[in-house]
């Protein structure tokens, strides 16, 4: 499972604040990890991503939710949102989940 650092990390990269083998600073971390939690929240309330706890995120789904994350962020990084890259994301985030893409499981049901 992927760690809440982790998506920290790739939505930074996303947004090509830390360079290749650079350490990302205090001031940027902070400022990315609120919105890790609006993305977070955002992604819950529509019934799109329900991830365990902050440091345990699922694997597959990482870049998708660093996608979603970076144009939460994208303002703050004098950055353009992208409405067709949050929608794509959220699309792929719905295939990797079990359900009905409404946010509740899918019910196994026997016919006879």
């Amino acid at each position: 499972m992927a760690t809440r650092a982790e998506l920290i990390r790739r939505t930074l990269d996303k947004l090509v604040v830390v360079g290749v083998g650079e350490v990302a600073s205090a001031d940027d971390i902070a400022t990315v990890s609120g919105y890790v939690d609006d993305a977070l929240t955002y992604l819950s309330a529509r019934g799109v991503y329900f991830g365990g706890g902050v440091d345990d995120l699922a694997d597959a789904g990482m870049n998708h939710l660093a996608e979603i994350c970076r144009n939460f962020a994208a303002a703050a990084y004098s950055q353009a949102y992208s409405e067709d890259a949050v929608i794509t994301a959220e699309n792929h985030l719905r295939e990797l989940s079990p359900g009905d893409g409404a946010g509740t499981e899918t019910i196994k049901a026997l016919y006879y």
